[in-house]
């Protein structure tokens, strides 16, 4: 590299102590940012026991709402993730209508991915459902920013009294 006449040389502001205070601080904000941040909160979205009082979900897309376990998972995708099926035991379906034995396509991320903005659904837990029937049977769930959650198996039985009382 040659020498430019008139022209000084300025040492670089960003040495080696700033490049790694600089990613140490980008790191740090990007672990601080909750998981579904990308999710925005509806307003006049119904909490799963206003859903049930109120006989419905309040989207006129998702309709139907369940109670239930997840027997096991089919994995369309194979070994490598992709579109996924949950099979579940429904216990109750307070909001539209729900067979006994429902499936309930998700995505599920390739091992070893974690992915922010997805809902997973694992065998042998309790789910609140909110979701819409196709027409082949499967249901489509409302997704990682909707209302469908996993629920304590405590939590599922309080649920399941309060619809039988009412």
């Amino acid at each position: 590299m040659g020498v430019i006449p008139g022209v000084t040389r300025q040492r670089s502001v960003c040495g080696p102590r700033v490049l790694i205070v600089c990613v140490a601080l980008a790191f740090t904000t990007v672990l601080a940012v909750p998981a579904g941040a990308s999710c925005v909160d509806d307003p006049d979205a119904l909490s799963i026991r206003q859903m049930i009082v109120q006989g419905t979900t309040g989207s006129e897309r998702y309709d139907v709402l369940f109670l239930g376990r997840v027997l096991r998972l089919h994995d369309l995708g194979g070994d490598e993730g992709g579109p996924t099926i949950a099979r579940f035991l429904v216990r109750e379906d307070p909001v539209g209508s729900a067979p006994g034995r429902a499936r309930v396509r998700f995505w599920k991320p390739p091992p070893g991915v974690g992915v922010s903005d997805n809902f997973e659904f694992r065998p042998g837990r309790h789910y609140a459902v909110v979701a819409h029937r196709r027409s082949n049977g499967v249901f489509l769930f409302d997704g990682a920013c909707g209302q469908t959650t996993q629920l304590s198996r405590h939590r599922m039985w309080r649920l399941l009294r309060r619809f039988r009382r009412s």
